[in-house]
């Protein structure tokens, strides 16, 4: 987290994510949309993506965790990673820094006593159409949901004023920017973040 920002802002973001299922204060389990059956999706390619569900039947997807100043999401692909930072980074722009990737490999995973999660049936391409997909229902859901770092006001309803509007477009700026960093090839650093600002009325401010 970044300094001066508190443990109970980030859990207050997180809540306006609904597919972040909060367990405890420090840990949230990441749950696929309701009615999503991905390991029924046919398998194509070499590339091998896991899954593991909770009692209920919930597809889990990864978990998060907050520990101290540190906030850390776990998941079994890059795909994942690449989905959960899609959902994460506009509701925790301004609360937290850049973040860092640490990969753990098959073998690494095997060693441990915990079994690997069994095999999703996702392809790459499958991975990265989903990955798209995610990003546009939640950027589009977003702008209706409040935002911690616009005052606790929804992005829609923050440009309605002078003062909301310089927030907005700050906002928008550090989700393009962190998009920017992304490497080529990234789903979310191709993401195109121009009908937001048309949407929000603030395109003549995008400089």
């Amino acid at each position: 987290m970044l300094p001066k920002v508190k443990p109970e802002q980030v859990r207050q973001a997180l809540a306006a994510i609904p597919t972040f299922r909060q367990e405890d204060p420090g840990f949230w389990n990441w749950l696929d949309e309701p009615g999503a059956k991905p390991q029924s999706v046919p398998r194509r390619g070499k590339a091998t993506t896991f899954f593991s569900t909770m009692e209920d039947g919930s597809l889990v997807l990864g978990t998060l965790a907050l520990k101290g100043r540190r906030l850390s999401l776990e998941v079994n692909s890059t795909a994942r990673a690449a989905r959960g930072r899609a959902l994460l980074e506009p509701v925790l722009a301004g609360l937290v820094g850049s973040p860092l990737t640490e990969r753990t490999d098959l073998e690494q995973m095997l060693e441990t006593k915990r079994p690997p999660p069994k095999p999703s049936g996702l392809s790459p391409e499958e991975e990265r159409a989903l990955i798209r997909q995610s990003l546009e229902d939640h950027y589009r859901h977003i702008l209706d949901q409040p935002v911690p770092s616009l005052g606790g006001k929804s992005p829609r309803a923050a440009a309605k004023t002078p003062k909301g509007r310089e927030k907005v477009v700050a906002w928008l700026k550090t989700l393009e920017n962190h998009s920017a960093k992304r490497p080529t090839g990234d789903p979310i650093g191709e993401y195109g973040f121009g009908w937001m600002w048309r949407e929000l009325g603030v395109e003549a401010l995008r400089h």
